[in-house]
C-alpha cells in the first residue's frame, strides 16, 4: 500500500506539470512579438515559425513545414521533420531525423538514441557523444535498444537487490522526502540549460547520465516494493516476487502506450514518476540507514 501511495502522489504531482516546458507559452511569444509554429492557432505562423523548441520529459515533433531556430530535447522523445534554422540538440533522448528535415546548424547527441530516416540535411557537423545511431539496425534490435533504461533497470534489481530493497523500504516511509528530492534533482535540468555554450552542454550531460540512473533506480525500487505486497505463502523468494512486479511495470509502460488518445501520455507519465522517485532515493542515499541485509532468494 505504501508502494501506491508514493506511487500515486508522483503521478498527481507529475499530472500538474507535465504539460509545462522550458519555452514560454505561445501567446506569451505572440505577445512579445516572437514567432510559433505554422500550426499554432494564436498566430497562424504569420510571423514565420522562428521560435526555438525547448522541450523536456514528453513526446514532441517538429513537423514537415514547420519552422523554428534551435531544437533542445531533454529527456524526450522527438521526431523532426521540418527546418531549423540553427542547432538540433539531443540530452538523454530519443531522436528521430525524417529524410526532409533540414538543420543547418549543428546536430549533436549526447547519451541519445539517434535515427535517421534517409539523410537528413544537416549543414553543420553532426557531433554524437555516448549515442547509439540505430538507423540500419532491424526492427527487432532497433525496438531492443529503445528499452536500454528498464534493461539497465533489471541489471540493478539483480545485482544489488539486498541493498536495492532497504533502500526502496526506507523511501516507501518517508515519500515526502523522496519526492522533494526527486523534483529537486529534476529542476537542475534548467540552470544547466540556461547556462549556453559548451559548459551547458558539459552540465546537460552529466544531468542525463544522472537520470537515467535514477530511472532504473526508480524502476527498481517500484518493483522491490511491489513485490513486497506479494503473499510470501505464493511466491516464497523476495528477488523472485519483484522480478515478477518488475514484468509487470513493463507490461503496463508498453500497453500504456496502445491506449488511444491519452495512452502515449500516460506512458510518459509513469516514466517521468518512476525517475522521479528514482532521483529521490538517489538523492536521499546520504539520509538513509543502508543495513546490510541477509539476502533470501
Amino acid at each position: 500500500m505504501k508502494a501506491l501511495k508514493i506511487l500515486l502522489l508522483l503521478l498527481l504531482a507529475l499530472l500538474a506539470c507535465a504539460t509545462a516546458s522550458f519555452s514560454e507559452s505561445c501567446s506569451a511569444r505572440h505577445e512579445k512579438g516572437c514567432s510559433c509554429p505554422p500550426s499554432c492557432p494564436c498566430c497562424k505562423g504569420e510571423c514565420g515559425g522562428r521560435c526555438d523548441m525547448v522541450r523536456m520529459g514528453c513526446t514532441c515533433g517538429l513537423q514537415s513545414g514547420q519552422k523554428v531556430n534551435n531544437v533542445l530535447l531533454i529527456l524526450n522523445e522527438g521526431t523532426v521533420s521540418g527546418e531549423v534554422a540553427g542547432h538540433c540538440i539531443a540530452v538523454g533522448s530519443r531522436l528521430t531525423i525524417a529524410g526532409n528535415a533540414e538543420v543547418k546548424g549543428d546536430l549533436v547527441t549526447l547519451f541519445s538514441i539517434l535515427e535517421k530516416r534517409a539523410e537528413p540535411l544537416v549543414s553543420g557537423r553532426i557531433v554524437s557523444l555516448g549515442t547509439i545511431d540505430i538507423s540500419h539496425f532491424p526492427p527487432f534490435l532497433r525496438f531492443m535498444v529503445t528499452l536500454w533504461e528498464p534493461l539497465l533497470a533489471l541489471v540493478l534489481l539483480l545485482s544489488t537487490f539486498g541493498s536495492l530493497k532497504n533502500l526502496s523500504l526506507w523511501g516507501a516511509k518517508k515519500p515526502a522526502l523522496v519526492l522533494l528530492l526527486g523534483f529537486a534533482g529534476l529542476l537542475l535540468f534548467v540552470p544547466a540549460s540556461l547556462l549556453g555554450g559548451t559548459a551547458s552542454l558539459i552540465m546537460l550531460t552529466i544531468l542525463a547520465v544522472f537520470s537515467s540512473a535514477g530511472f532504473a533506480l526508480g524502476f527498481s525500487s517500484m518493483a522491490c516494493l511491489v513485490g513486497e505486497r506479494i503473499s510470501p505463502a505464493l511466491i516464497r523468494s523476495p528477488l523472485l516476487r519483484a522480478l515478477i512486479a518488475f514484468s509487470g511495470l513493463v507490461a503496463l509502460s508498453v500497453l500504456l502506450a496502445f491506449v488511444p488518445s491519452v495512452g502515449a501520455y500516460a506512458s510518459e507519465i509513469l516514466k517521468m514518476s518512476l525517475r522521479t522517485l528514482g532521483l529521490g532515493l538517489l538523492l536521499s542515499i546520504p539520509f538513509s540507514s543502508m543495513k546490510k541485509p541477509a539476502l533470501t532468494c
